[in-house]
């Protein structure tokens, strides 16, 4: 799977199958500071995930 960061850098990660929210804990990541996007498309917290996906990770900046 290859997963780009908030950072702008780009991982691959080998899995069988993860859901979003085990993905972002395991990268170190809190689901409430980031919005997961996969092809075009913003995706939940509990969607499964497989090796073939790629993912975009935005940080969300909160303002006033």
């Amino acid at each position: 799977m290859k997963v780009k960061l908030p950072s702008g850098k780009t991982e691959k990660i080998e899995i069988t199958s993860i859901k979003v929210e085990k993905l972002l804990h395991l990268l170190g990541i809190n689901p409430s500071s980031v919005i997961v996007v996969m092809d075009g498309q913003i995706i939940s917290e509990d969607s499964a995930l497989c090796n073939e996906d790629e993912l975009q990770i935005i940080r969300v900046v909160y303002g006033g």
